[in-house]
């Protein structure tokens, strides 16, 4: 299935490393439950709109790749469940989050993965790795900076 829906992301400030250490210790002992409440007491740092719906974003995380940033936003909330309201889908208890992470290059449009509800875990290389609530992923394309 392809669906097009306008996304727009407003990032106002971008977490700090020791930011990301605190999540990522939140993720490691509590997983996705302990991320969401850790989340859900930091202060708005941007917001995601997608279609009509606004989410408040409280992790923005920037890094730098080649002449661009990859960036990492997370909710403490869901966006949306994908594919709900068809009976193969129904909800599922614990996709709690939702993460967006994508490339900015000023050279041209960029590309990335929208998780609109979805569970994490950290890798051995510390990285927040994410288990969809829906069976497809989310492709975000023509990413650009205004």
């Amino acid at each position: 299935m392809t669906a097009s829906v306008p996304m727009s992301v407003e990032i106002r400030r971008f977490t700090t490393d020791a930011d990301r250490d605190s999540l990522i210790g939140a993720v490691k002992s509590g997983g996705t439950a302990a991320a969401r409440d850790l989340l859900a007491k930091r202060e708005v740092v941007g917001t995601v709109r997608l279609g009509s719906r606004t989410t408040p974003i409280r992790y923005a995380y920037a890094r730098s790749v080649g002449a661009g940033r990859l960036i990492t936003v997370v909710a403490a909330e869901p966006i949306l469940y994908v594919g709900i309201g068809t009976p193969e889908n129904k909800p599922k208890a614990g996709y709690d989050l939702a993460l967006a992470v994508f490339d900015v290059d000023p050279s041209h449009p960029g590309q990335g993965e929208l998780a609109p509800a979805a569970k994490v875990r950290v890798d051995a290389q510390n990285a927040i790795v994410t288990e969809d609530y829906g069976a497809e992923a989310v492709r975000l394309s023509n990413v650009t900076k205004k």
